[in-house]
């Protein structure tokens, strides 16, 4: 018998397949109904508080794209995000930016695979389609270390100021590694990524938000206001060797002046 032709092993694999996924429909739709059977609504529910241009939602996706990379191959995740939003008319430039801001492949790539997924075998496509990782985590190695990692982010989180970062926390555990194991930082990488650290602090408990926080006259300030700051910092910053200043250390000093000493009076334009 001839060898069968590209074409030919293509629509076979295609018949293939969609003899599997019809032979499975069956039973999927029945556990996709069980499980919207399982999901309550409370009638006062309101789903339609989701801000999809949060800068904090975008951090959300980007936790997910970073989980799904642990379990599947990114090629298949960024061709399958690719090819969506381009059936939906986004532009390749805009999803190729928000490609890169979630971790995912380029544009240019993306669009490669797509190419080999639509005009070519699926086992080109598949070829190699090595899932994400297997066998033991990182915490797997060093689980005292996650304890006091829980314990950073515990005592971090619980402090008023707004200033703990996931990068935070990679620090904090690529610096007790290296105590703990006896080792020279040789390198300026983390041994936990700040992506992975970022999976960590949801794990633990914590939840990415926008920050409210903010002093209340930002964005509130009037023109004058501002203009009067602008000629303070101005002023003091070509007169600095006449005033008392601090250093900028962990434990400040005082510096004296340098020239004739002089006193600086102003009051404050917003209480006038």
């Amino acid at each position: 018998m001839p060898k069968a032709t590209r074409r030919t092993s293509h629509t076979r694999d295609l018949a293939r397949r969609r003899w599997s996924r019809e032979s499975n429909s069956q039973e999927s739709e029945k556990s996709a109904s069980e499980e919207e059977e399982n999901v309550v609504i409370k009638p006062d529910e309101d789903f339609d508080l989701i801000n999809f241009s949060n800068k904090s939602t975008l951090n959300d996706i980007s936790d997910l794209f970073s989980f799904c990379k642990e379990q599947v191959n990114t090629r298949f995740i960024s061709v399958l995000v690719y090819m969506s939003l381009r059936r939906f008319g986004h532009s390749w430039r805009d999803i190729d930016g928000f490609l890169k801001e979630i971790g995912g492949m380029t544009a240019k790539t993306a669009h490669k695979w797509s190419n080999i997924l639509v005009n070519k075998d699926f086992e080109d496509f598949t070829s190699d389609g090595r899932g994400g990782k297997r066998g033991d985590s990182f915490w797997d190695f060093f689980p005292d270390l996650e304890l006091e990692a829980r314990q950073f982010v515990n005592e971090e989180c619980s402090k008023k100021e707004a200033s703990f970062t996931a990068e935070s926390l990679a620090r904090f555990i690529d610096n007790r590694f290296y105590e703990l194991n006896d080792m020279k930082k040789v390198d300026q990488g983390f041994v936990r990524s700040v992506e992975s650290c970022k999976l960590d602090l949801r794990r633990f408990g914590a939840k990415f938000t926008a920050n409210a926080a903010r002093p209340y006259f930002l964005g509130h300030e009037r023109e004058d206001v501002v203009q009067h700051r602008e000629e303070f910092v101005k002023y003091f910053v070509r007169n600095e060797d006449h005033f008392y200043t601090i250093t900028n250390d962990p434990l400040p000093q005082w510096k004296t002046p340098t020239v004739h000493p002089a006193i600086l009076i102003c009051k404050c334009s917003c209480c006038s």
